[in-house]
């Protein structure tokens, strides 16, 4: 059977950028955040990020947590003026949203390997 060929309503209507709970208790945050699927201009940004498998800024890891941790409607909690607050958060606990996010989004591991480095 063949499908109709979409519209543009539906493509920009759709339903794309879905959120996953990641429970975030074990580094004492006590409770989930959730962590979202990212838009094109945020993949971008993770590209910008991240070049030649070197990290291409000393925060990226707080960057890219935020680009992934929404709100139970897949907005931003953190926006690109205020990531910088969650540099000083555990590292650990960063990476784990990170490496989450990683899997979620279907983006290179070699990102969450740099990502360990730092």
């Amino acid at each position: 059977m063949v499908q109709a060929a979409l519209t543009k309503d539906a493509i920009l209507n759709a339903d794309d950028c879905r959120t996953e709970p990641l429970d975030m208790s074990e580094y004492g945050w006590g409770g989930i955040v959730y962590v979202g699927v990212l838009r094109g201009n945020e993949m971008e940004k993770v590209a910008a990020l991240y070049k030649d498998g070197v990290a291409q800024q000393s925060d990226y890891l707080a960057l890219m947590a935020s680009l992934f941790i929404r709100d139970e409607q897949g907005r931003r909690i953190f926006s690109d003026s205020d990531y910088k607050t969650l540099s000083h958060k555990s590292g650990r606990a960063l990476t784990r949203i990170v490496e989450f996010g990683v899997e979620v989004n279907g983006i290179d591991d070699d990102i969450v390997k740099e990502s360990e480095k730092n």
